[in-house]
């Protein structure tokens, strides 16, 4: 007989949200299931699209493409499941992951699991970022987005080139303690 410890175990073995951007898989709860939808043409057509498959007549694609929104998680409630939706717009290869871990990391705040994203940034990249103490989702996306790319050899001056905002902006202070990050 399989005792409860190790069915919980394989439960949470076989139920991981695959985030590749932020270079994470982290357990989800039976009633969470996450989608990487990749590149699609219009946030906005897309959304209507999830809405028809999921007969959903709520109100969560309120953003367009006229907006400036380049990327999206679509949380979806539907049949006691709780489904999110990451989905981006085609921006190149330094503004599409910088995105990419945008929206996973809103992924990771709705799962209140952004400690995950604390602990791989300080054994990637030696910066201590404690997420309790920032209030502004967008703000701690930014900083998932900005990882997702220096994880991968970039310097931010070169995301500096492709990326900009007030979110980025601030997310981007929260690297300066590292300079060897900044610049080439």
């Amino acid at each position: 007989m399989v005792g409860p410890q190790i069915i919980s175990e394989k439960i949470k073995m076989d139920r991981l949200a695959n985030l590749v951007a932020l270079g994470l898989k982290v357990p989800l709860p039976l009633n969470v299931r996450y989608h990487h939808d990749g590149v699609v043409d219009s946030i906005t057509d897309y959304h209507v699209q999830l809405a028809n498959k999921y007969n959903y007549k709520g109100d969560f694609f309120i953003y367009d493409d006229d907006a400036g929104v380049v990327g999206r998680t679509a949380h979806i409630q539907s049949e006691g499941i709780d489904h999110y939706h990451v989905f981006y717009l085609g921006l190149g290869i330094l503004a599409g992951w910088c995105v990419r871990g945008h929206e996973e990391t809103h992924v990771l705040h709705h799962l209140g699991r952004t400690d995950l994203l604390s602990e791989i940034i300080l054994k990637e990249l030696g910066v201590l970022i404690d997420f309790k103490g920032i209030f502004d989702e967008d703000v701690a996306a930014s900083i998932g987005g900005i990882h997702a790319v220096l994880r991968r050899k970039h310097k931010l001056e070169e995301l500096d080139q492709v990326w900009f905002g007030e979110d980025y902006e601030e997310a981007k202070a929260y690297f300066q303690s590292a300079p060897s990050l900044i610049t080439t």
